[in-house]
């Protein structure tokens, strides 16, 4: 076979490899996958404020993402299936191109650039892959520099000046795009100086001064690159977000330099071991030990699956291989690959650390540095493991490792989006109109909530879908002890989070709580104080806070867009919980009951007992007292309800009105007394 016939097989089969391990890893859950906390605020940028207020979201740290997301809001819009195949397709052709990078360098390394391709793409310690809205600029950003290098290496290999020139610029343009959206991979410079300085002398990395002034000379477009954009970024550029901003990351090192020296060096240590051992390891420890069978099964048939293909086709690249007995016992490049991928991982890692950010496990400030931490371990296959086939097996158990890393951690995002999705939709079933100045506060169980915008961003989509003057028609908080204290003092504060400005008044706070898995989500009433046994300490204590009066009961009904949301879901139990919520919040005990008799026959039943209270007082105040006793077993099973819903019935009791006092009086007695 000839050489350009073996180097396009080598390709073809390098790429499906690549690809097909890419799709095992992130897309069994694609159609499950939703948007999470960053993508709220860009949504309602997007929906409600325009495509063009991009500018002003990313002005403060990031402008060259503004354009991205105009591009991708109007090719995409709201279609999140859309946006994670790209960032599958961006992911994949980045492995592409890590396998391209090894092939350059070591063109008789067929399996060696092969085993590279395929980990890099299943690298688990970068966990944010099915959040794929925001990370789209990541997933560009990371592509364009692998590539980067990849024409850096081309550039320097090509003796035609015209090619080389092409190279070059073509190289250094990909490094501002990937500067210019995530700063923070400019620490990726390290792996390609290394390169650079390696093939300047590619026998070995000696003679560190007699080469550097090549190195320098054959870096000097990628040096102009990156020069001009530090420049501009610390000179020109006025950056107002604290976590990217130069200035007060030197003021924190000029404060004590020397401790803040020494913590950056422990921190380096650490980090680079995550990235370059744990990486493998402890991701798949935290995401995938707790599976359910089922799938855990799924997972590991995939996981085998990934196994079956790059062992096929790295079998084919053994067999590729000329000069097989050379190349087993050639180890010299080897050590090589350890040095470059070792500064490589050290140098992605400095700009990370100095920015008061660290790379745990998992997490996005692992990424930088995968390639450089993949590098380094086909690396060290080649210089310690002297079998192909033993190289090869040892890949085959880290993908197995990856893969089912990333089936775990996408079911976990899966699951996220599940319960947000229910949670917005219960909430309209309950709300049907949220009145301006409500502050959102709350615990979802199965959801997180790190920011506010996770709040606030879905329910000013819901509820007030059109642009308004000033701040946002309803706010939020993250539940923290500063926002706890706020709010028993029913304090306010003005912010801004991105350009979008916030007013609060804590004293219009509404709590929400899905105090379980089991349970539904409830609006917490300060006026009907009774909580969930699974309820959260903090949000108890908030329970005589919470204000059920922003919620507007004789509104128009307000729908989740589909396109965001979904399809409702189907009307089970928490529906007709919601429903008879809203009716009771309504005194409307007619229709309470009307939903208690449907409710009763459809056989729709709760996991949380307190989710029977509503109907159980629209029973009891219309006199159906037979319904009420099938229903107080079950409630007075928990003994914290039992004592709650007696205090709270016997304080009622003076204040109802005429035509409840024999059902209130009823609740008294069978709570209290029985």
């Amino acid at each position: 076979m000839s050489d350009a016939k073996h180097s396009s097989r080598s390709f073809l089969y390098a790429f499906i490899t690549i690809f097909s391990l890419a799709a095992l890893a992130y897309l069994p859950k694609v159609l499950e996958l939703g948007f999470y906390r960053d993508d709220w605020y860009l949504l309602y940028t997007g929906n409600v404020l325009g495509a063009q207020h991009f500018t002003d979201i990313f002005m403060s740290d990031r402008p060259f993402r503004a354009v991205l997301m105009q591009l991708a809001f109007q090719w995409f819009g709201n279609n999140i299936l859309l946006y994670n195949l790209v960032d599958y397709a961006l992911r994949a052709l980045a492995g592409v191109g890590a396998y391209w990078i090894v092939r350059q360098l070591w063109p008789k390394q067929n399996l060696a650039a092969l085993l590279m391709g395929s980990l890099y793409v299943v690298f688990p310690a970068f966990a944010d892959q099915p959040n794929a809205l925001d990370y789209q600029a990541h997933h560009i950003a990371m592509t364009a520099m692998v590539f980067s290098i990849g024409l850096t290496i081309s550039a320097m290999k090509d003796s035609r000046l015209g090619f080389k020139v092409l190279f070059h610029l073509l190289s250094a343009a990909l490094a501002v795009l990937c500067y210019a959206t995530m700063e923070y991979f400019i620490g990726m410079e390290g792996l390609r100086f290394a390169i650079i300085f390696y093939r300047c002398q590619p026998t070995g990395l000696k003679n560190l001064l007699k080469h550097a002034w090549n190195t320098i000379l054959s870096g000097l477009p990628i040096l102009a690159a990156a020069s001009g954009f530090l420049v501009w970024r610390i000179f020109f550029f006025q950056n107002v977000r604290n976590a990217t901003q130069i200035d007060s990351m030197f003021s924190n090192y000029l404060s004590s330099p020397a401790l803040r020296l020494a913590n950056t060096f422990a921190s380096l240590v650490t980090d680079t071991i995550n990235v370059t051992l744990l990486a493998w390891g402890v991701p798949f420890n935290k995401l995938a030990s707790n599976l359910r069978l089922r799938e855990w099964m799924i997972g590991f048939m995939l996981s085998l699956a990934a196994v079956a293909i790059l062992s096929y086709f790295s079998t084919q690249a053994i067999r590729m291989e000329k000069n097989k007995r050379e190349n087993d016992s050639s180890t010299h490049w080897a050590q090589d690959a350890i040095l470059i991928g070792l500064f490589g991982v050290v140098v992605s890692l400095i700009p990370i650390i100095f920015g008061e950010r660290r790379a745990l496990l998992p997490s996005r400030f692992t990424w930088p540095g995968s390639l450089s931490a993949v590098l380094m371990l086909v690396g060290v296959f080649q210089r310690f493991v002297t079998r192909r086939h033993q190289r090869m097996i040892l890949a085959c158990v880290l993908a197995f490792l990856a893969v089912m890393t990333h089936y775990a951690n996408a079911l976990a995002f899966a699951e996220d989006w599940k319960t947000a999705r229910e949670m917005w939709w219960q909430l309209s079933w309950r709300a049907p109109q949220i009145q301006p100045g409500t502050v959102l506060v709350g615990k979802i169980n199965g959801m997180e909530i790190p920011e506010d915008y996770v709040l606030w961003g879905p329910a000013n989509l819901i509820y007030a879908p059109t642009p308004t003057e000033g701040a946002l028609p309803i706010s939020a908080e993250v539940l923290n002890l500063t926002s706890f204290q706020m709010i028993i003092t029913g304090r306010g504060d003005d912010k801004e989070v991105r350009s979008i400005p916030l007013s609060r008044d804590f004293s219009k706070t509404l709590v929400l709580s899905r105090p379980s898995e089991q349970s539904c989500l409830h609006t917490l009433d300060s006026r009907f104080p009774l909580s969930s046994v699974y309820a959260d300490e903090r949000l108890v204590a908030l329970l005589p806070y919470s204000r059920i009066d922003q919620i507007d009961p004789n509104a128009q009904p307000q729908t989740p867009p589909a396109a965001i949301f979904g399809e409702e879901p189907q009307h089970t139990w928490c529906y007709y919980y919601q429903k008879a919520d809203l009716a009771s919040q309504k005194q409307d005990w007619v229709e309470v009951t009307r939903l208690g008799n449907e409710v009763l026959k459809l056989g729709y039943r709760p996991d949380d007992w307190v989710e029977w209270m509503p109907f159980v007082r629209g029973f009891a105040y219309l006199g159906d007292y037979e319904k009420v006793e099938e229903l107080i077993p079950v409630v007075k099973t928990s003994t914290q309800l039992r004592v709650q819903a007696c205090e709270l019935f016997t304080q009622e009791l003076e204040i109802v009105g005429a035509d409840l006092q024999e059902g209130q009086a009823y609740l008294v007695d069978a709570f209290c007394n029985r």
